[in-house]
């Protein structure tokens, strides 16, 4: 068996090649996309008051589109992907 060391990314509606990410120096066992919650449902802290602490839209909206891998080689990795949201509204 022939074990690839990239992640492939593929467009979903054409199945045309995005792109590859190149880090891991072993196969990758897991890949995983994030995914944000809606601001009505996200966890609240109530007993400390952690306004310092706290995502602005802007970091939310970047974290969201995360991908994490994870290797045979006992490394994480952390990818941003760019936005595919139309700018024109």
């Amino acid at each position: 068996l022939i074990f690839h060391f990239r992640i492939r990314l593929y467009s979903t509606k054409t199945l045309k090649p995005l792109g590859t990410l190149s880090y891991h120096k072993e196969g990758c066992q897991a890949v995983s996309f994030a995914h944000s919650l809606p601001a009505d449902s996200a966890p609240k802290d109530s007993d400390e008051d952690s306004d310092d602490e706290e995502m602005t839209t802007t970091e939310k909206e970047t974290r969201a589109r995360w991908l994490v891998a994870a290797g045979k080689d006992n490394r994480v990795s952390i990818w941003e992907m760019i936005s595919f949201h139309s700018s024109k509204r």
